[in-house]
């Protein structure tokens, strides 16, 4: 239903902007392909939500739609456990946030939709959203952002 191009792109966006929302937050410095994991599961609730009068169509299409929340419910409430079972600082929440806003947002931008008044203002708003998101988090990384020195070697006279 949303293609491979769609999904591709989304991944690799929620991914890059997961981890530019963990570097404007976090000092400790995080990667990682989780954050674009969010992403998926959260652009997915995003078609869901988009498109939900068409999955009122069949009861079968009701039942794949209460199945797709509950995955994507479950999946998050799991990973956000594994930050506070885990050991400290392994799991990257602040990341998985961002990930999951910009697949959030990204999938009320762009995944196919019923067409319909209120699917196009959340296409709009979407589009908004992720052009605000991205603009915000580039700018306050590039201009406010002093992170600490956590190698102890940077010298301002340089």
């Amino acid at each position: 239903m949303i293609g491979f191009k769609q999904m591709a792109t989304m991944y690799f966006a929620a991914g890059i902007g997961g981890n530019i929302f963990s570097s404007c937050i976090n000092d400790e410095p995080s990667v990682g392909a989780s954050t674009a994991v969010f992403g998926v599961l959260t652009g997915q609730a995003a078609m869901i939500i988009v498109n939900w009068s068409a999955f009122n169509s069949y009861p079968q299409l009701k039942q794949v739609r209460c199945m797709l929340l509950f995955f994507v419910c479950l999946m998050l409430v799991f990973n956000f456990l594994a930050e506070v079972g885990g050991p400290p600082g392994v799991v990257d929440v602040t990341g998985h946030i961002g990930g999951a806003i910009v697949g959030l947002i990204w999938g009320l931008a762009f995944f196919p939709r019923v067409k319909t008044e209120v699917s196009a203002k959340m296409r709009l708003a979407g589009i908004v959203l992720t052009i605000g998101f991205f603009s915000i988090l580039i700018l306050y990384f590039f201009i406010f952002r002093k992170p600490k020195d956590l190698y102890g070697d940077y010298d301002e006279s340089n």
